[in-house]
């Protein structure tokens, strides 16, 4: 647990409104707060899709739990202004000298192969925003060549606002979005056998250890029940994993496919 030490401001423009500031530890983190326009559940998805995106290898920043102290809230207009809760909030690990991923970037990168990760990530958990706004990709220069990063996990699961019907409807279906995924991902490169080795890692993932992520997060964030759900949703998703891998290994040798928005069933 990271204690946020001061509020640098407004980072971006996103729909919960994301905050710049800096840890105890020196860096800084965008974060988070429990009151968002979409609501807690944002947070649960935000720390569930670091801890899984880690565990599988794919190449997102540094999330931690970070705790606003009382004191700093009474001192910022804006917290106070927000009615921001002293407490556990998620902050993502801000990442210094990026730029949004074009053309030029995404085919000189040095990790493809966790940008096709992340897509296979991204539709089984339902995530489409990343699809949809390249601003969810970053590309940093490393020093031996540039290195796209997976920023934002709040649409996971389709929406910060999920109920157990509409969690669990998503997790019956097995749709691809059969835009080309992620724009320009990749035309001429070895999908089917990248998504074979992330389908491996993804079955590797034990309830037990998934059970584990969900104890960590906090009651404010997630209910009783509602872990329940996320946790039948899981296992739901990971049994589909062979099969929403081939649809999308599929489409992306179809060069002639539509580009239009639509999905395949």
């Amino acid at each position: 647990m990271i204690i946020i030490k001061r509020d640098l401001g407004a980072v971006g423009v996103g729909v919960t409104s994301p905050r710049l500031m800096v840890g105890e530890d020196g860096h800084r983190y965008v974060v988070k707060l429990t009151r968002n326009k979409v609501g807690p559940k944002v947070l649960a998805s935000e720390w569930l899709g670091f801890r899984l995106a880690r565990r599988i290898g794919l190449c997102v920043p540094h999330g931690e739990m970070v705790c606003i102290p009382s004191v700093l809230v009474k001192r910022s207009k804006y917290l106070r202004k927000m009615r921001a809760d002293e407490g556990v909030h998620f902050g993502s690990r801000y990442l210094t000298g990026c730029e949004y991923v074009g053309r030029r970037v995404m085919r000189l990168a040095v990790n493809k192969d966790e940008v096709v990760g992340t897509m296979l990530f991204d539709h089984l958990f339902y995530n489409d925003d990343r699809t949809l706004n390249r601003k969810n990709f970053l590309a940093r220069w490393d020093g031996r060549g540039w290195r796209i990063y997976a920023i934002d996990h709040s649409h996971l699961f389709g929406s910060g606002r999920w109920t157990e019907g509409s969690l669990l409807r998503r997790g019956e279906s097995e749709t691809v979005n059969a835009r080309r995924a992620f724009g320009w991902l990749l035309r001429h490169y070895p999908m089917r056998e990248t998504l074979s080795l992330y389908v491996g890692r993804i079955l590797s993932v034990t309830d037990d250890e998934v059970a584990e992520m969900i104890a960590e997060i906090p009651p404010a964030w997630l209910d009783t029940a509602e872990r329940d759900v996320v946790m039948r949703f899981w296992q739901m998703r990971q049994r589909q994993v062979e099969e929403v891998a081939g649809r999308i290994a599929d489409l992306a040798a179809d060069i002639h496919r539509r580009t239009k928005r639509r999905v395949v069933k």
